[in-house]
């Protein structure tokens, strides 16, 4: 158990021994603290950094898996690719076990960012065989903060350890990462209890069918108000807990992380709402959760918001014209 999953995937990308005859595989939906950290360690390094652009919009799985397989026939020094379960700014569920086939097939390692995945879907790691996996327990599952697992396939123990070495330094796997200081253990030491929590409220058998109902209602509902559009993905790729929406053209901010930043500050000062505005595909989109403390309510709070944000926008610029 680690604090979380950039944690992770630092401790995977900082143990493992690039050159510059190597190349990393992110893509233009990998969440920004995992790109940065694939960055520093290709700086540090010399290893080139590939960016996949994901195919938008994305027609089928089968389209989606080509052009990830393209770009990896394209780059034969890729050592290792980061992909995610679920991606967090564009709620898109991957097709991970297909993914990992291919880059095995061609002797790339995997690094698979499940971040969002515990509590939204079953993860089986012999099935998707992933040569590092790590998954938050603080997002859907119930834990606190500070809780995320990473998994080692068993023939990479010897290669990777913690970002802090410490007593167990020379010993096994577990060992090494146990031992961290003086570190606050009670996040991870409450992932069991989080775990029968989550069991007892229903479990992957009735959490995921409800978050999934609400979110498909929230989208909809939210597509017609603001007059746009949900994303548009195979319904096999659509995250069970998580949409994105398009939002107002008119809304008055940039295209761009920044203005979507400014976006979601703006709608937790002024209105108490708060949603992830990310910015891909040159739009600005919300991306919605939906847990099980969610209500229909929460999310038409979240259409008066933005209609309000867009109306406010339209009295400023027909006073500027005045």
């Amino acid at each position: 158990i680690v604090d979380n999953a950039t944690t992770a995937v630092n401790c995977v990308l900082k143990s493992l021994h690039f050159t510059k005859e190597d190349a990393i595989l992110v893509t233009n939906h990998t969440y920004l603290a995992v790109d940065y950290t694939a960055s520093a360690v290709g700086q540090a390094t010399e290893a080139r950094i590939v960016r996949h652009s994901l195919p938008f919009p994305i027609e089928s799985v089968d389209q989606f898996v080509a052009s990830f397989e393209a770009t990896l026939r394209d780059n034969c020094d890729i050592r290792l690719a980061i992909v995610d379960h679920i991606s967090s700014q564009s709620a898109l569920l991957l097709p991970v076990k297909r993914l990992v086939e291919i880059c095995h097939s061609r002797n790339v390692s995997v690094l698979v960012d499940g971040a969002h995945a515990p509590g939204q879907v079953p993860i089986d790691l012999d099935y998707l065989s992933p040569d590092y996996y790590t998954g938050n327990l603080h997002k859907w599952m119930y834990a606190p903060r500070g809780c995320c697992l990473l998994y080692i396939n068993p023939k990479h123990h010897d290669k990777i350890h913690p970002l802090v070495t410490s007593w167990n330094w020379q010993k096994g796997l577990q060992e090494r990462f146990y031992m961290q200081a003086t570190r606050d253990l009670t996040s991870w030491l409450c992932a069991k209890p989080a775990i029968q929590l989550y069991n007892w409220l229903g479990g992957l058998k009735k959490i995921p069918a409800y978050n999934s109902s609400l979110s498909v209602w929230a989208s909809s509902m939210l597509a017609s108000k603001w007059g746009t559009v949900e994303q548009q993905v195979p319904d096999e790729m659509r995250a069970p807990n998580m949409s994105a929406i398009a939002l107002p053209s008119d809304i008055g901010y940039e295209r761009t992380m920044e203005g979507a930043d400014e976006i979601t500050k703006y709608l937790a000062k002024q209105y108490k709402v708060w949603v992830a505005i990310t910015c891909y595909s040159d739009h600005l989109w919300c991306r919605i959760s939906s847990q099980v403390y969610n209500e229909k309510r929460d999310y038409e709070k979240i259409a008066e918001a933005v209609l309000d944000m867009v109306k406010t926008e339209a009295l400023v610029d027909m006073v500027k014209k005045q």
